[in-house]
């Protein structure tokens, strides 16, 4: 569990940390595992998440988090797809950003 220090108390602070890690995929896995159970479904309860945010999460779940923690992946995935207008940016996904979206075989 991180430090309550640590953990991001708005979604700005959400997105810089994400956006810091970007091009280390493993550490941002990390950094999102060590997150509460929800964390992000609580910041973005009533903003909308960033598709590029989104994308980049589902990404970073598909290439790190799918062998190195199945239950971690699966709890994140269901807390993504509980904010804040999560159905309509996934239907909003430009040609390209689908391209870097993955499916997700889970079974």
């Amino acid at each position: 569990m991180m430090h309550g220090d640590c953990l991001p108390k708005h979604t700005n602070q959400f997105e810089q940390n994400c956006k810091a890690f970007k091009k280390h995929v493993s550490l941002l896995f990390y950094y999102l595992k060590r997150l509460p159970v929800g964390m992000v479904h609580m910041l973005y309860q009533s903003k909308d998440i960033p598709i590029d945010y989104m994308v980049m999460v589902l990404q970073t779940i598909h290439q790190t988090g799918l062998q190195d923690d199945k239950t971690v992946s699966l709890q994140l995935l269901l807390s993504l797809t509980k904010t804040n207008k999560f159905d309509l940016a996934a239907k909003c996904l430009t040609k390209k950003e689908k391209t870097r979206t993955p499916s997700f075989h889970l079974f």
